[in-house]
Formats: C-alpha cells, sequence, structure tokens
C-alpha cells in the first residue's frame, strides 16, 4: 500500500508538472495576444488619424475645384 501511495504521489507531481507547464505556455500565448491587440488598436487609431486628414485635404480639394470651375464660366 505504501509502494501504491508513492506511485501516486509520483503521478500527482508529474500532472502537477505538466499543467504548470501548460499554463505558463497559455500564459505566453495570452500575453502574446494582449500586444497584438494592443498593436492593432494603436494602428486603427493611426488609421482613423489618417482617413481623417485625407478627408480633410479631400474637401480641400473639391472646394478648390469648385472654385476654379466658378471662374472659368
Amino acid at each position: 500500500e505504501l509502494t501504491e501511495m508513492h506511485k501516486r504521489r509520483g503521478e500527482n507531481s508529474q500532472q502537477i508538472i505538466d499543467l504548470t507547464s501548460s499554463l505558463q505556455e497559455r500564459d505566453k500565448e495570452i500575453q502574446y495576444k494582449d500586444t497584438m491587440i494592443s498593436d492593432a488598436m494603436s494602428s486603427n487609431i493611426a488609421l482613423k488619424h489618417v482617413k481623417k486628414n485625407l478627408e480633410t485635404a479631400i474637401t480641400e480639394l473639391e472646394a478648390t475645384n469648385q472654385m476654379l470651375r466658378d471662374e472659368h464660366q
């Protein structure tokens, strides 16, 4: 019975080691994905600023274009 108990203890210890390793791997994956999400959010914000600037430039060019058309009529 003592031998069986030591065997189970060893099996349980190995299971704890395996589960700990698995948990650490998952933590690394979560950290990587969090970084990717943060980077994507930063890129999204930057792209929104670029879009706004381009929309402003288009509006200004359209106004200038209309003014030039009006002058030539």
